[in-house]
């Protein structure tokens, strides 16, 4: 068992897996920006794989289409796309090409590539820099959307993708995760396409991923200090696949449910999580469920702006609050 922080998770993960297979290839590494300069992990990556390390012009098009040819050929590869918005622009490549590629062959091929790109409101991004692609991403069938909130699954994920998945997959970090500290390894690490309870409750059930994991849990242990009431926290931990079971179950014990994401409200997350949850647990609900997302807005640069249309702790303890003084 390692520790260390998200970001270091990251970094081990792509060492570990290009150590065990020599067709792990990277099409960028800069995993974590600028701030990853100093990491040692990072400086052994590059030192030891240099070889497989390409460096990349800012042409995002043409390395999502690299990075699926090299898989349709045999490799293993990362391709950086750095911040997630930047993904636009190699779009028709990875949504219409590795997304399809077994389905339009029959099955006879398979391009098992893995897109990295830093997601979400990370502090002063502005509205080109801020997107959260996971309400868009989520809805292509063929394409795996993974979303680790921990240092436990950034490295389990990640190294799960490089090494053994057989299908195209996203995995989107968020900056402001980078810096948590946590244990890891593959022994104790949860299949992927399975949530985790992360906090258990009977009052209420959050489900959410990514850093409002962090945030539900901060505003679920404030819920209970106000009010003496537990809040059940879920971490879907991806969204292709989706596994909505655990939050299903809590959410008909309690009959409460909020559904936190970082994104945009409408056709967003949020929306089609609340839906398949009202959907199984209807007839034990309390209380409509409820959702949480940022205001349907571009993300402004000004902080303080952009502290108001995006969900914070405090925004997740009010909407909780409203939702355990209902039904």
């Amino acid at each position: 068992m390692r520790s260390g922080t998200y970001l270091e998770a990251l970094y081990q993960a792509a060492f570990d897996a290009a150590l065990a297979d020599g067709r792990v290839v990277f099409l960028g590494a800069d995993l974590g920006g600028p701030g990853a300069a100093a990491l040692p992990i990072r400086a052994e990556l590059e030192e030891r794989f240099f070889s497989r390390i390409l460096p990349t012009p800012i042409s995002e098009m043409a390395l999502a289409g690299a990075g699926i040819g090299m898989a349709l050929a045999g490799l293993r590869p990362l391709v950086d796309l750095s911040t997630s918005a930047f993904m636009f622009q190699g779009i028709a490549q990875i949504v219409n090409e590795s997304a399809n590629v077994h389905y339009m062959t029959g099955g006879a091929s398979r391009a098992p590539v893995v897109f990295y790109g830093r997601n979400g409101i990370r502090g002063a991004g502005a509205a080109q820099h801020s997107h959260c692609l996971q309400e868009f991403l989520a809805s292509v069938p063929g394409l795996q959307l993974l979303l680790p909130a921990t240092a436990a699954d950034a490295y389990a994920m990640l190294r799960w993708a490089l090494l053994d998945s057989p299908n195209p997959t996203v995995l989107l970090s968020h900056p402001q995760l980078f810096a948590l500290v946590g244990a890891y390894d593959m022994e104790d690490a949860l299949p992927v396409g399975r949530s985790r309870v992360v906090r258990q409750g009977d009052a209420a059930v959050v489900v959410t991923s990514s850093v409002m994991v962090l945030r539900s849990l901060a505003a679920a242990e404030e819920v209970r200090q106000l009010t003496g009431k537990e809040v059940a926290v879920v971490d879907l931990r991806s969204l292709r696949p989706l596994d909505l079971e655990p939050a299903i179950g809590l959410a008909r014990a309690s009959g409460r449910v909020l559904v936190v994401d970082e994104g945009h409200g409408r056709f967003g997350v949020a929306a089609e999580v609340a839906q398949a949850i009202t959907e199984a647990a209807f007839d034990r609900l309390r209380a409509p469920v409820a959702r949480l997302t940022s205001a349907d807005t571009p993300i402004p640069f000004s902080p303080p702006l952009e502290q108001a249309v995006m969900v914070d702790a405090a925004k997740i303890t009010k909407a909780l609050t409203e939702l355990l003084a209902r039904g």
